[in-house]
């Protein structure tokens, strides 16, 4: 095959390629250097765009979920049923939770557990040392504090580690509907 290079283009002044000097002779599909399509230079561009857009349309319908600073939140409170909340500074309250999806919730017939050193020592331990005090809990109604504040908090939800729902046969549950039981009467 005779192959000359000759200036204006692949198509040079005698005609489209294969044909050289007259000759009629032509080059099989494996020969011809294959002309560039052009589909325009917006393909990379398209493909960007098209991203940006999915990207937008992402944010607008997740937006809440975000950018709100809200944590998740339980799937089921129930008014009537008694909850733990569990909060940063290691307090936990239990009480009747609701509004659990806005910034503050509010928790109802509030208790929580109170520490009391169990004074009473009796006896030496070997090596003539005390025994260690032990601790008791005891479950505390809020309200009877020096300050009176009412039965109603509202935590902020950046307070809250967890929160768990409460079983009606657990001894916390038990506890309380003993207490409300006494002061009915």
């Amino acid at each position: 095959m005779n192959v000359n290079l000759r200036r204006g283009g692949p198509e040079g002044p005698r005609g489209p390629r294969g044909y050289e000097d007259g000759m009629d002779e032509e080059m099989d599909n494996s020969q011809m250097s294959p002309r560039p399509t052009r589909r325009g230079s917006s393909g990379p561009w398209m493909l960007v765009g098209t991203i940006v857009v999915v990207l937008i349309i992402l944010g607008v319908v997740f937006k809440d979920s975000l950018f709100s600073g809200k944590k998740a939140t339980p799937g089921k409170i129930a008014s009537s049923d008694y909850q733990a909340v569990f909060l940063t500074n290691g307090q936990v309250y239990f009480g009747a939770l609701s509004e659990a999806e806005n910034t503050y919730v509010n928790l109802r017939k509030i208790y929580y557990l109170q520490v009391t050193p169990n004074l009473q020592t009796q006896g030496t331990v070997e090596g003539g040392n005390p025994p260690p005090a032990q601790q008791q809990l005891s479950l505390v109604k809020l309200g009877n504090e020096l300050h009176g504040p009412v039965d109603e908090m509202f935590i902020n939800r950046e307070q809250i580690l967890f929160i768990e729902d409460l079983k009606d046969d657990g001894r916390v549950v038990q506890a309380i509907k003993e207490f409300e039981a006494s002061t009915a009467q």
